[in-house]
């Protein structure tokens, strides 16, 4: 009896530790597919790749990018912000600034009053 116990709890034990792995698997892909847009180059990689700005001033009326190696970082517009990238310290892609745009945002740069 003491023996179909164990065995029983053990048999529990790896259905639980199935369904965990599982689960952590599926939060782990579920964030990468979030992640779209997002930073996601180590800073190993970046110190390796270098960093370049196709626009080091961060005109907001101008759409630029960041490029870590393969990668690029597009400025983008979420609502009437344009978000901006640069290269940063120990040549790393940052997100150097949210401005809002005033007359809004169209394609990654603010759009010009008419």
């Amino acid at each position: 009896m003491a023996r179909e116990r164990s065995s029983n709890r053990t048999s529990y034990l790896m259905i639980l530790v199935v369904v965990l792995a599982v689960a952590v698997i599926s939060l782990v892909m579920k964030n990468q597919s979030d992640l779209q847009g997002a930073l996601v180059i180590s800073p190993e990689e970046e110190r390796v790749l270098g960093c370049q700005d196709s626009e080091p001033g961060n005109d907001p009326y101008l759409k630029g990018h960041v490029q870590v190696g393969n990668i690029r970082y597009y400025d983008s517009c979420f609502q009437k912000t344009v978000k901006q990238y640069a290269c940063g310290k120990d040549l790393r892609a940052t997100l150097v600034r949210d401005f809002r745009c005033a007359s809004g945002c169209n394609d990654g740069a603010c759009e010009r009053r008419h």
